[in-house]
Formats: C-alpha cells, structure tokens, sequence
C-alpha cells in the first residue's frame, strides 16, 4: 500500500484551495505512518529537495494540525510528518521542530 501511495500522491487531483494539512487528517493516521509517503504528498504541494519548505510553511503546518487536534479531529502520523519535514535540506526550523519531538534522554 505505501509503494502506491508514494506513486499516487505527487499526482493527486485535489480540489482548489486544499491545504497540505486538510488533506493530511483526511488520509488518518494508518495512512501517513510513512515519512515517504507524507514526502510524496508534500511534493504534490510544490515542496522538494529542490525547493525544500520554509519555516514559515513549516510553522503554518504546524499550527494547523495543532488546530485540528484542539478541535478533536483525528490527525496524521505527527512523529511521520516531522521526520519527512526534517528530512529535507534546509537545517533552521525544521530541525528544532524535530528536537523538541524526540524523547528526552
């Protein structure tokens, strides 16, 4: 199932004006367990290694899912969503997003 998505979700047809984060709760948990899938849809959305997101697309992501989960929807795989953030290029806010994620130790 995770090789299809990865194959479907750069070229998914959405509706216009759907965000990154809509479409994340409306796939659940089950389905985002991967850090390569949530890559494959944030390609759809524009963000690669060749145009890695930026902080403030980051942030809004973030936020968003903050949002959705004060509101009680069910969210994405969270832990899957930063390692596929943390796992581009840039360094800056990506990666203290990841920090403040893992255990403490």
């Amino acid at each position: 199932m995770t090789s299809i998505l990865r194959q479907v979700l750069p070229r998914i047809c959405l509706l216009p004006n759907t965000t990154l984060p809509q479409v994340l709760v409306q796939l659940g948990h089950e389905l985002t367990t991967d850090p390569e899938v949530i890559r494959a849809l944030l390609q759809r959305f524009g963000l690669t290694d060749a145009n890695p997101p930026k902080d403030m697309q980051v942030l809004e992501v973030i936020s968003r899912m903050a949002r959705y989960a004060v509101e009680g929807h069910q969210l994405c795989d969270i832990g899957a969503l930063i390692r596929a953030l943390a796992s581009y290029v840039r360094e800056s806010f990506v990666r203290s997003v990841w920090h403040c994620h893992s255990p403490l130790e």
